[in-house]
């Protein structure tokens, strides 16, 4: 399971004697995997913020168990049928907001992002990681992913359902590795507010079904705008905003019945 580390030497860069002229030199030299994430997390931003003090993530980093840890959580999600391909693991130390993990299926070389500075536990490091996994699964699977990743080009292309059903998959694929985490954790809610989208979870359902068959930008900001820090605002079809982590706890709902006749494994390249 090939891990790149970026915050053991920006960590470096930031506690050199030329901070300024180290961190020019290491945003040249990763130029490449640093403008992929930048691209599928901050489109709007010019650079990628990188973490000011990134002391924590590179603690992480440096654990000689964390790449150990990834392998044997990639085994067993193939011994549940979910067929990871070879991809790699890159470490990032960022001020971006959003999601801990963020998968980029590119054709060739698939990558996931760990944002270590918001990470704490195993069990968000494995959690964010199985999200990501599966999903580059599923696109490197039933879905070709032909070339580039660029998830902007794909919500325009690709109706809600299928980014639903792909969080469904990832929500079952999280409780099997790891079915002690209360479901509040799992979809990074308080207690509370994992109640309340119990209460309202058949209105919540009604106005997913109306964007269901629907592509383009709105339908996914509205339901999974919240992993890359959209406001408010933006996850609201004219009603009231939709709440963060809606989408990824109706996708776990939705599918619980295929996943439970299925398998997990027949469920990830079953139709959505």
């Amino acid at each position: 399971m090939p891990v790149l580390d970026l915050v053991t030497p920006w960590a470096q860069a930031s506690n050199s004697g030329s901070p300024a002229r180290e961190r020019a030199a290491f945003r040249t030299r990763w130029a490449e995997p640093l403008e992929t994430f930048r691209r599928q997390r901050t489109p709007l931003a010019t650079l990628l913020p990188l973490a000011t003090h990134p002391e924590h993530a590179a603690t992480l980093a440096r654990d000689p168990a964390l790449p150990l840890r990834l392998h044997e959580v990639s085994s067993t999600l193939i011994e549940l049928g979910i067929a990871v391909p070879v991809l790699t693991t890159v470490l990032l130390a960022t001020e971006a907001p959003g999601a801990p993990a963020e998968a980029v299926p590119h054709a060739e070389s698939p990558l996931i992002y760990l944002c270590l500075d918001r990470i704490d536990t195993d069990a968000e490091l494995v959690k964010g990681w199985i999200r990501a996994a599966t999903f580059v699964a599923r696109w490197s699977g039933r879905r070709a992913v032909t070339g580039p990743w660029d998830r902007w080009e794909a919500a325009r292309s690709v109706p809600l359902a299928e980014w639903v059903y792909a969080a469904g998959i990832a929500a079952h694929a999280v409780r099997a590795v790891l079915p002690t985490m209360p479901p509040h954790d799992q979809f990074g809610m308080s207690r509370g507010n994992f109640q309340r989208l119990r209460e309202h979870e058949r209105a919540l359902t009604e106005r997913m079904a109306a964007d269901m068959p629907l592509s383009g930008l709105g339908p996914w900001l509205r339901w999974f705008g919240d992993e890359i820090g959209a406001p408010p605002s933006i996850r609201s079809d004219g009603g009231p905003p939709i709440p963060a982590g809606a989408g990824r706890y109706l996708a776990w709902r939705l599918t619980a019945e295929r996943v439970d006749r299925l398998g997990l494994g027949e469920a990830m390249s079953a139709g959505s």
